[in-house]
């Protein structure tokens, strides 16, 4: 199913789609696409770039899907459909961005980076909680030059003249460095908690 709407068909009231799918109208589905696929799909590109135009109609797709199985559960007291479709694709597309990180994985020996003991302790790690998964996702989105300074910043704490260290290696000064720092850290905290909010509205 592609998410762009067919020429010539409005947009339906949100409220009413999400009547008709609680009503069984097989129907709705697809103007649920037509009406809401292109903001959701712009959503997922802005929150996961890494993902093609392909993967992103096949993430509608299968959030379709999703949402057709499961409407019943929905309550527009608790947040919009279009959150609610949002939060089923989202969850979609990270499933598809782990698996291919996984596939990604096996396709490198790691016993030629590491010892046995640090592959079975890999093999063996759990699943990161959805809080760990947000974040890693959120710094891997971010510009090359903001992971540099964070993972920096992280790694020391923020202690000692660690934004020095970074200044010969970026071409910017200790100050910037250290200001930036505090930007990035409020971008990273704002969407986390934006993150937190739509996961609570369901």
């Amino acid at each position: 199913m592609s998410p762009q709407p067919p020429q010539g068909l409005p947009p339906e009231d949100p409220l009413q789609l999400a009547r008709r799918l609680q009503q069984g109208d097989v129907d709705a589905l697809e103007a649920v696409l037509r009406t809401l696929g292109p903001k959701i799909a712009g959503g997922l590109k802005k929150r996961h770039p890494s993902l093609s135009a392909e993967d992103i109609e096949d993430v509608l797709s299968l959030a379709s899907h999703r949402l057709w199985q499961s409407r019943a559960q929905f309550d527009p007291d608790r947040g919009s459909l279009a959150a609610w479709f949002f939060i089923i694709a989202d969850n979609q597309a990270r499933d598809l961005l782990r698996k291919e990180a996984r596939r990604g994985e096996r396709l490198i020996d790691t016993s030629q980076v590491a010892g046995p003991e640090a592959v079975q302790s890999r093999a063996d790690a759990e699943e990161p909680s959805p809080r760990t998964q947000d974040l890693r996702d959120i710094l891997g989105q971010l510009p090359w030059v903001d992971h540099r300074i964070i993972s920096a910043y992280a790694r020391t704490g923020g202690s000692g003249p660690w934004a020095a260290d970074l200044a010969g290696e970026l071409g910017l000064r200790p100050g910037t460095i250290r200001v930036r720092c505090q930007r990035i850290k409020q971008k990273i905290r704002k969407e986390m908690q934006a993150r937190e909010a739509l996961a609570a509205a369901y």
